[in-house]
């Protein structure tokens, strides 16, 4: 830990809020791939050896998933979790009233949450 007083009494610490917005996208990033990391290990272990390791990991997950829903709220939580549970091979079709159909895809967790940053969900007006 840095001691602030030995640059002076008058100096000012002050982070700016592109900082923050560009620390959170690094955490959300880190969290997800984590997340599916853990997925796809998990997944091989049984495949591979036939030891099913959910009902054990399944109280991280739960944890995961409700922190996530703390700070991003239901909408983007199953948008989340149809990223980590879901086929991402498919495309996410977005229709908006007086517009053409437009196909996205979402492949890594920076789509992800470029894709989550693209709407003003309500849940983020309360």
């Amino acid at each position: 830990m840095i001691d602030i007083k030995k640059f002076g009494k008058h100096l000012k610490v002050e982070e700016s809020n592109l900082s923050k917005k560009d620390r959170e996208k690094e955490i959300f990033i880190s969290i997800i791939e984590l997340l599916d990391d853990a997925l796809e290990r998990s997944a091989f272990i049984k495949e591979e050896l036939g030891i099913d390791l959910m009902g054990y990991e399944q109280n991280l997950f739960t944890v995961a998933e409700n922190l996530i829903f703390l700070k991003y709220g239901e909408i983007k939580l199953d948008v989340i979790a149809w990223y980590l549970y879901g086929n991402i091979e498919e495309p996410v079709t977005l229709e908006e009233a007086g517009k053409p159909a437009k196909e996205i895809y979402i492949k890594t967790a920076e789509d992800l949450w470029n894709f989550l940053l693209m709407f003003k969900i309500k849940e983020d007006e309360e």
